[in-house]
């Protein structure tokens, strides 16, 4: 409960690929 649960992944990879990966970065 602690961490919140995954997103799920856009239908489409490719579009926001900087934000999606600086998030999953932090």
């Amino acid at each position: 409960a602690s961490r919140a649960p995954p997103r799920p992944r856009p239908a489409r990879p490719g579009r926001g690929c900087r934000r999606l990966r600086r998030v999953e970065h932090r």
